[in-house]
C-alpha cells in the first residue's frame, strides 16, 4: 500500500520538530507545568528563543523556575491574581500584564495561557503565549490623550463653536463658547444633522458648502445668527492617506470685531478729512528719517505734491543752517525719552524761498513702548518770526538811541557845565565886591547857576548810569563818619530853612566795604530831598546795625514799599524793584522827615527817571526827578537796597540797607 503521507515520528523526532516550530515563533512561549506540592507556582519547562529575546533571560536561567522571576514592584498584581483563579479552575485566560526584564526594565505583554494535556494519565501542562504590546498601549494612550485635548479645546474654543459632521451630514461633535452662548450644549447638537447649525436663510448656501467640504474643498462665509455675526470656515478633516473621513465647521463669533473696525473706519474717515482740511502740516516719519505720511496741506504750504513730499528727506526740505538745531530741540529729546518737543525752522519751498515753521513733535510707540516712529504737527510762523524780527530790530534801534542820547546828554552836560562853572565863580567873586543894593541880584545868580549846575550834574549821572559807563570802586567805609559828614555839610541849608537835622550814630563805628563815592551820593541826595520836602518840622537820619541779618524786621508803621532799581514792582504787599531782599541786608541808613509825604497812586513811579509827583508849571517842588532814580541804581550797584515807609501830610522815611561787603 503506497501513502503520500510520511512515516510517523518517534518521540525525540517529535520533541525536537516541535521545539524548532516554538523557536521559530514570532510570540514568547513558555510551556509550564501544574505545581508540585512542595514548590509555590508552576515550573517553566520550555522557552522558546522569542521569550529570551523579549525578557533578556537565557533558557537555561528560566527552566525549572516560576514566572515570579518576571514580576517587580509595579506588576499589577489584580491581573495575576485573575490567572491564578481561572488556572485553578482549569480554565483558558487572557490579560495584559506589565513584566520586568533581566535589566529592571518594564515592559507590557499580552499573555493568553492554556491548559495542555499530552496524555490522559500523564501529568498536566501549560502554555504561555505572550506578545510585547508596550508601543501599542502608548500610542492607544497618546491617542487617547490627543482625543482629550482635541475635546477640550472643542469645548473650550473662545468666541466661537467647532462642529464635525460625517459624510451623513451629522454631527459627531461639538463645543466651544458660542454655543454655549446661544443657550446650546454639546449633547442637544450632537447627532442632528448639520444643517440645523444655521439660519434657514443660509441653508441653500451652506448645504453646497457641506458637501463640497466632504469632496476636499474648504469655504469661508458669514453668517448672521440670533443678532451676532459669525465668520464661518468649512474644511475637510483628512484620515490616514489624505481622504477626507468628515468635514468641520469653525464658526467664530466676529460681532465685535466687526464694530470695532466700523468705529475704526469711522474715527479713520474723520481724522483723513480734518487732515486734509487743516492748515497746519501734519507728518509721520520713520526713524530712518523718511516721511511715511504728510497731510496735504503740504502742497498749499510747501508747493510739493504730497507724493513728492514723502520722497524728501529732511535734509532736502528743512534750512541746512537749521538742521542741527532743529534735530537737537524737536527730535532728540523725544527720542530720548520725553513725550514732546518743540522747535523752530525754516522749510524751503519748492520753487525758492523759505517758510518758517514751529513744530511739536509727539512720539508714537508700539504695545511695548518703543518708540517706533515721530508725528510731527507745524505751523506757519513766518508772519510771527517776520514781526518778532522787526520787534528784535526796533528794540535794538531803542536802545541805540537810548545810548545815543546818554552820550548827547553827557556830551550836553559837559559842554554846559564849563562856562556854568565860570559863570558860578564869578558871581562868587562879585558877591564880595558889589555894594550892597547890588548884593540880591548877585545872589540870585549864585542860586540860578548852583541850581543849574546840580541839575546838570544829576543828568550826567543818570547817562552815565544809562550807559553803564559807571564803575563800582569798593574800599573799607565808616558809614557813621560818612552820614557825620553828610549831615553837617546840609545843617546850614537846614538852619536856613528853619529845620534842625538830628543826628543818632551807634557809639562803635561800623564800616562796610562799598563804594564810598556811591554811598555819599546816595545819602546826600535823601537829605537833601527830606529838607526840600519838609516846610516846618524836623529831619532826622540814623545809623543801626542789625544783628544776625536774614531775619524777618519789623515794619515800621504806614505804608512800606522798596525798590533795587529803575523800575519798581509790587511784592509783599510793597512797591520793589529787582530781587534785593531788605531784612537780609544787616546795615540800615534811615532820614526822616516830616514833610509832606508821598500820594499811594505815585508810589510805583517813585523811583522812575524825571518822574516827579508834582508836574508842570503849576508844581510845588523844583527837580529834575533824577534824585531817587540814581539812588536806587547805585544801592543796586552797591548790593544794598531801597524802602519808604510814607503817609500823605505826615513825612516819609527812607532806609537804605547794606551789605557788610559787596
Amino acid at each position: 500500500m503506497v501513502s503520500n503521507f510520511p512515516d510517523p515520528l518517534d518521540d525525540n523526532s517529535l520533541y525536537r520538530l516541535q521545539s524548532a516550530a516554538m523557536d521559530q515563533a514570532g510570540e514568547a512561549m513558555i510551556l509550564l507545568e501544574d505545581p508540585s506540592r512542595d514548590r509555590r507556582g508552576r515550573r517553566v519547562v520550555s522557552v522558546n528563543r522569542a521569550f529570551t529575546e523579549m525578557t533578556g533571560y537565557d533558557a537555561s536561567e528560566v527552566i525549572g523556575e516560576t514566572l515570579f522571576l518576571l514580576k517587580g514592584p509595579d506588576t499589577n498584581q489584580e491581573a495575576l491574581d485573575r490567572i491564578a483563579r481561572a488556572m485553578g479552575r482549569g480554565e483558558r485566560v487572557t490579560e495584559d500584564i506589565l513584566n520586568y526584564r533581566r535589566d529592571g526594565s518594564t515592559f507590557w505583554a499580552h499573555c493568553t495561557i492554556a491548559p495542555v494535556q499530552v496524555a490522559a494519565a500523564g501529568p498536566a501542562y501549560w502554555v504561555s503565549v505572550q506578545r510585547d504590546i508596550t508601543s501599542e498601549r502608548e500610542a492607544h494612550a497618546r491617542a487617547r490623550n490627543s482625543e482629550a485635548r482635541y475635546r477640550a479645546l472643542v469645548d473650550s474654543f473662545p468666541s466661537g463653536a467647532i462642529f464635525l459632521f460625517n459624510r451623513d451630514l451629522t454631527v459627531e461633535l461639538a463645543g466651544g463658547e458660542a454655543l454655549r452662548a446661544v443657550g446650546l450644549n454639546p449633547p442637544d447638537v450632537i447627532g442632528r444633522p448639520v444643517r440645523h447649525l444655521a439660519p434657514d436663510s443660509a441653508d441653500a448656501e451652506l448645504r453646497k458648502a457641506y458637501r463640497a467640504a466632504l469632496g476636499g474643498q474648504a469655504s469661508c462665509h458669514e453668517i448672521k445668527y440670533r443678532g451676532r455675526i459669525y465668520e464661518t470656515q468649512l474644511v475637510p478633516v483628512r484620515a490616514e492617506g489624505g481622504r477626507v473621513s468628515a468635514g468641520m465647521v469653525v464658526s467664530v463669533d466676529v460681532t465685535e470685531r466687526r464694530r470695532a473696525k466700523r468705529q475704526l473706519e469711522d474715527s479713520e474717515t474723520r481724522y483723513r478729512m480734518v487732515a486734509e482740511n487743516m492748515r497746519d502740516l501734519v507728518c509721520l516719519h520713520r526713524l530712518d528719517g523718511s516721511i511715511e505720511w504728510v497731510s496735504p496741506s503740504v502742497h498749499q504750504l510747501t508747493g510739493y505734491p504730497p507724493a513728492d513730499f514723502r520722497r524728501l528727506d529732511l535734509s532736502d526740505i528743512v534750512h541746512p543752517a537749521d538742521l542741527d538745531q532743529l534735530w537737537t530741540e524737536a527730535y532728540a529729546p523725544v527720542l530720548a525719552g520725553a513725550s514732546g518737543a518743540r522747535g523752530t525752522f525754516r522749510m524751503q519751498r519748492r520753487h525758492g524761498g523759505s517758510i518758517w515753521f514751529e513744530t511739536l513733535t509727539r512720539p508714537v510707540t508700539d504695545d511695548d513702548g518703543r518708540v517706533v516712529k515721530l508725528l510731527t504737527t507745524s505751523r506757519d510762523v513766518t508772519e510771527r518770526k517776520s514781526f518778532e524780527d522787526r520787534l528784535v530790530r526796533a528794540k535794538e534801534h531803542a536802545e541805540t538811541m537810548n545810548r545815543l542820547k546818554s552820550a548827547f546828554l553827557a556830551n550836553m552836560s559837559h559842554e554846559i557845565r564849563t562856562p556854568l562853572t565860570n559863570v558860578i565863580g564869578f558871581a562868587d567873586i562879585l558877591a564880595n565886591e558889589v555894594p550892597d543894593p547890588q548884593r540880591p541880584f548877585v545872589q540870585h545868580i549864585q542860586r540860578g547857576g548852583r541850581r543849574l549846575l546840580h541839575t546838570l550834574n544829576s543828568v550826567l549821572d543818570h547817562a552815565q548810569l544809562e550807559s553803564e559807563t559807571v564803575r563800582v570802586r569798593p574800599s573799607p567805609v565808616d558809614v557813621a563818619e560818612l552820614v557825620e559828614e553828610a549831615a553837617s555839610f546840609f545843617r546850614p541849608q537846614a538852619e536856613q530853612h528853619g529845620l534842625n537835622i538830628a543826628i543818632d550814630l551807634p557809639d562803635t563805628s561800623i564800616v562796610v566795604y562799598s563804594d564810598p563815592g556811591a554811598l555819599e551820593r546816595v545819602v546826600n541826595n535823601l537829605l537833601s530831598n527830606a529838607l526840600k520836602f519838609t516846610p516846618s518840622g524836623r529831619v532826622s537820619v540814623s545809623l543801626r546795625l542789625h544783628e544776625g541779618s536774614g531775619k524777618t524786621r519789623d515794619a515800621p508803621r504806614g505804608r512800606r514799599h522798596s525798590s533795587t532799581g529803575d523800575a519798581a514792582a509790587k511784592r509783599d504787599g510793597r512797591i520793589t524793584a529787582g530781587s534785593a531782599d531788605p531784612s537780609s541786608l544787616p546795615v540800615e541808613i534811615a532820614v526822616q522827615d516830616t514833610g509832606v509825604g508821598i500820594d499811594e497812586a505815585f508810589l510805583p513811579h517813585l523811583f522812575t527817571p524825571f518822574e516827579q509827583e508834582s508836574t508842570g508849571y503849576s508844581r510845588s517842588f523844583e527837580g529834575t526827578g533824577l534824585g531817587l532814580s540814581i539812588s536806587a541804581r547805585l544801592v543796586e550797584m552797591i548790593g544794598g537796597a531801597i524802602t519808604v515807609d510814607t503817609e500823605k501830610g505826615v513825612g516819609s522815611t527812607f532806609r537804605v540797607f547794606l551789605p557788610r561787603s559787596m
